[in-house]
């Protein structure tokens, strides 16, 4: 199991044994925890937006093409980090055993590939970046050629989970449509 500079966890299936309470609350985590004020509904826009920012400016950097911003990735996306909050685990396989094509599919996207990032406990997107970036196959994931679009999910709930880590749970799907 890797971890990054906030003591988030990449690799594993990370399994935590307590329960998260069922208000989950993500556009208000996300403004308490990046300091900005910002108005209720747009914090998961600008994080979609800044995380594209900085996929795209790690892509370049590595002289691949960006990647454009899809709705419907980022519904499955979105499902996916609510639904491991729920369930305090972090993992590729959803709690009804589906595995992140299968969420794609669910969200009206007919895709040709795809590959999936998650983590937690990352207070932000260049905390987030960092882990993935180290760890090598979330890396090769965001360097993918066969990849033309990104989702974008995160949640977040107040407290702390096992191991003094925040409650954030964060999601990225590449893929290109068939």
């Amino acid at each position: 199991m890797s971890t990054g500079r906030a003591r988030g966890v990449v690799n594993g299936m990370g399994g935590w044994e307590h329960r998260v309470p069922r208000r989950l609350v993500v556009a208000g985590a996300g403004m308490m925890l990046f300091g900005r004020p910002r108005p209720a509904g747009a914090t998961e826009v600008w994080l979609q937006q800044a995380l594209l920012r900085e996929v795209n400016a790690f892509r370049a950097s590595q002289r691949r093409r960006p990647l454009g911003l899809d709705a419907r990735l980022s519904q499955a996306a979105t499902a996916h980090s609510l639904d491991m909050l729920q369930w305090s685990r972090m993992t590729h396989a959803g709690s009804d055993g589906s595995d992140p094509g299968a969420r794609i599919s669910r969200a009206g996207y007919r895709w040709r590939s795809y590959r999936e990032n998650v983590g937690a406990g990352y207070m932000g997107v260049p905390e987030v970046m960092h882990g993935w970036i180290a760890s090598p196959g979330h890396r090769d994931n965001m360097l993918a050629d066969d990849v033309t679009q990104v989702g974008v999910g995160y949640a977040g709930a107040p407290g702390m989970m096992p191991g003094n880590m925040p409650r954030l749970f964060w999601t990225l799907v590449l893929a290109a449509p068939r």
